[in-house]
């Protein structure tokens, strides 16, 4: 009797495979804060271990050497004032770092488990938090999104060898590439970007020295405009 009962109050629900699989990316979302590309259209369907998997890099395999070096002003203020590489918060951990012209995409919540340490490591490498020059910028950054936390506790500085970054290696490397190749774009950028000081140097002159002329070629037109008005209006006349 009582099995019959539970087959009786058994309810049957009829889903489309489009509809499921809707459901199931938008709980990975909730889960894993990542958007998975589900194809439910076309079986046999994938299992849910490889779609999350796709989602996130490949971690390097440990006895992998990694190579190369992030420059030791690698940071998000840096970026973006020589760079011009501007930093735009994602809720998707599969965009993380992720260079897409001159944008860098930046997790703001670091989750899951398995990523935690290492994008904390990011985060604290782009945005400093045990620099005090940096408190202030951090600090209107939280301001302005209020979801990010740029001021949490470290112990030390995060370390500038791609080597321990296994999983965020190969995106880290791509924005260092695109810092190193950026010419200045404006007044802005030609300002801070010193790290080539000749370069620096030889435009600033340059820059003075026009300056200097446009300065004086209106000081000149304007006291030739006074000389033409006082010859044709003399005192007393």
């Amino acid at each position: 009797m009582e099995g019959a009962h539970s087959d009786q109050n058994r309810i049957s629900i009829n889903i489309a495979p489009k509809d499921a699989g809707a459901t199931l990316a938008f709980a990975i979302r909730l889960w894993l804060h990542v958007r998975p590309d589900i194809d439910w259209q076309n079986p046999p369907f994938t299992a849910l271990q490889e779609i999350i998997k796709r989602c996130v890099p490949k971690r390097a395999p440990s006895e992998t050497d990694i190579q190369g070096r992030l420059s030791s002003d690698f940071c998000a203020k840096y970026l973006w004032r020589k760079g011009d590489l501007n930093i735009c918060w994602t809720d998707d951990l599969s965009k993380h770092l992720l260079l897409d012209g001159r944008q860098i995409y930046v997790f703001r919540d670091p989750f899951p488990p398995c990523l935690i340490s290492e994008t904390l490591e990011t985060l604290s490498l782009l945005y400093r938090p045990l620099d005090i020059k940096m408190h202030k910028r951090n600090r209107r950054l939280m301001d302005m999104y209020l979801k990010a936390d740029l001021e949490f506790a470290m112990v030390q500085q995060a370390p500038l060898d791609l080597k321990y970054y296994p999983y965020w290696h190969v995106r880290l490397r791509a924005i260092q590439d695109a810092y190193d190749g950026a010419t200045p774009r404006n007044l802005r950028q030609w300002w801070y970007n010193r790290r080539d000081r000749v370069t620096w140097a030889t435009f600033w002159l340059a820059f003075l020295v026009f300056a200097l002329t446009v300065l004086f070629g209106v000081i000149q037109s304007v006291t030739g405009v006074m000389q033409v008005y006082v010859a044709y209006h003399p005192k007393g006349s």
